[in-house]
């Protein structure tokens, strides 16, 4: 549970996926999930609609999938001897069965479920948002009432009461979907929520306690900052096997919680430490203890989404920025409905000749990104509950820091200093002309996405 307590133990028999495909035959295997931009999102709408949160789950949802193939699975070792003791009849080994589900560990199990999913919430009455697959609404009258959000066999319903959320478990068992009716959300893919006054607060302080006792890092010395201000090289003395094993394992957490929550303020230091994963040295090892000890003395952080009849605060609006070096970092964090919906740090894989195309890049990854999410916010209807509030969703605000990205953005001819730059990589002028984006100046140290071009400071 969302504490870390034992509820059940659970047994499966699990496919061997790998050796599928083996005989020429081709597989489909592409699944839909939810994003954490739609998770964020969906949070923030129920927040400010005042509507009430709803979490459920399918036990054992793949072999609920119908096998429309003629597929043949061998039993395991052993087997003949626990169908025995069970009473399920004689096995010998190298027996085998014809499967009329699909198994966990399939390679086209998850995208059957989706299929079988949507297919039944479309009969229902739901529509699924094409930017978002795995985001569905159901209308009435032309408004919106419900919005569901599942990732395989997790869901996360939103409506007005709770009596529309029991009415859509009982038509979903109708249609063959028995889904479990959890209540409140208290722990969605790793994310802790808890109830607060007037909206959520989303965080990973379990999460973060339980991966320090895993690693034995309990008696780390709490640090009031991620990383060190200065860059990490390269050059170092190696650092003993017994912990290069450990290096790959906390980078993959620590990028984990960096993606979920905590990109803002650990993004930077932990890209910075995976940058060095194939060769570690020392200096780079207590670099990613100090993001560990930095989690401990913050576990408590989170995301909260509060209600809110504040414009301002209800408007979405993008920071972005970049850093100039040799090597490039930008990112942006995008507000809006009364908290972070969405935000992206990474390396900046281009050359760039100057701090200005750095940032001409970076505002236009952003832009293509926003664009994507921003037909997940129609979609829900975001653009209603801002009217209300007296602004509107489009044109989007960006705030950049750098006049000169500020003016090419603006500037609907290709000039000197931009024409050897990728058409792709000079989004952002299409943006602005279609008005979808409005770039506006901001005070370097009032731009938020400073925070994804450096180590974190006090």
């Amino acid at each position: 549970d969302e504490k870390g307590n034992l509820l059940r133990k659970k047994g499966r028999l699990v496919a061997r996926g790998d050796i599928q495909g083996k005989f020429g035959e081709e597989i489909d295997t592409y699944s839909p999930t939810a994003s954490n931009t739609a998770i964020r999102s969906m949070v923030a709408l129920a927040v400010q609609r005042r509507w009430r949160l709803n979490q459920g789950d399918v036990e054992a949802a793949y072999l609920h999938t119908q096998n429309k193939e003629r597929t043949l699975i061998t039993f395991p070792k052993g087997f003949g001897r626990v169908a025995k003791e069970l009473g399920w009849g004689d096995y010998s080994e190298g027996d085998g069965a014809q499967l009329l589900t699909y198994l966990y560990g399939m390679k086209q199990s998850g995208r059957e479920w989706y299929f079988k999913v949507r297919g039944k919430l479309v009969i229902i009455g739901f529509e699924y948002l094409p930017t978002d697959p795995c985001v569905m609404i159901r209308k009435v009258k032309g408004e919106i009432k419900e919005v569901i959000l599942f990732h395989v066999d997790d869901f996360i319903h939103t409506s007005e009461s709770d009596a529309i959320w029991h009415k859509f478990v009982k038509e979903c068992r109708q249609h063959g979907i028995n889904i479990e009716d959890m209540g409140k959300p208290r722990k969605f893919l790793g994310l802790y929520f808890e109830e607060i006054k007037n909206g959520w607060r989303l965080h990973l302080e379990p999460y973060i306690y339980e991966v320090l006792k895993k690693f034995k890092l309990e008696g780390l010395s709490v640090a009031h900052q991620p990383a060190p201000m200065s860059r990490l090289e390269q050059e170092g003395q190696p650092l003993e096997e017994e912990y290069k094993k450990l290096y790959r394992p906390l980078i993959g957490v620590a990028l984990w919680i960096a993606c979920v929550l905590r990109g803002p303020d650990i993004g930077f230091s932990v890209i910075q430490c995976a940058s060095f994963s194939e060769n570690p040295t020392k200096t780079h090892w207590k670099a990613l203890l100090r993001i560990f000890a930095y989690l401990k003395a913050t576990a408590n952080y989170s995301l909260e989404y509060v209600y809110t009849r504040d414009a301002e605060k209800l408007r979405i609006k993008s920071y972005v920025d970049a850093s100039w070096a040799v090597t490039c970092y930008g990112g942006h964090i995008t507000f809006g409905m009364g908290g972070v919906l969405d935000f992206k740090f990474s390396r900046i894989r281009s050359i760039c000749k100057s701090s200005h195309e750095a940032e001409v890049l970076q505002a236009s990854r952003s832009a293509t990104t926003t664009k994507g999410f921003s037909k997940l916010w129609e979609g829900i209807g975001v653009e209603t509950i801002l009217k209300k509030a007296g602004t509107q969703l489009y044109p989007i605000l960006m705030l950049c820091d750098n006049e000169g990205a500020i003016a090419t953005a603006g500037n609907e001819l290709i000039t000197n200093r931009t024409k050897h730059i990728a058409i792709a990589d000079l989004y952002i002028k299409e943006a602005v002309k279609e008005a979808f984006i409005d770039i506006v100046k901001v005070d370097t140290k009032e731009n938020l996405a400073d925070l994804t071009t450096k180590p974190l400071s006090k």
